[in-house]
């Protein structure tokens, strides 16, 4: 499905907890001390970080950055 980037490191760290393999870490470009966490995109994550935020998984929607 492609990478999905993470921009808060409690919920990459959470996420990585729930299972999920980290792929790499890059620096943000747009605020270069901040990391941010690649994880392999996939429902399953998804659902991971819906319920993580206290949300809903509904699915991808349209324009979703990994189609």
């Amino acid at each position: 499905m492609g990478i999905k980037m993470i921009y808060k490191k409690t919920l990459a760290m959470d996420l990585i907890k729930a299972g999920h393999d980290l792929e790499y870490t890059t620096r943000n470009r747009k605020n270069r001390k901040y990391q941010c966490y690649a994880f392999e995109d996939s429902v399953e994550l998804r659902k991971s970080i819906a319920q993580i935020n206290n949300q809903e998984y509904t699915g991808h929607s349209t324009g979703d950055e990994t189609e």
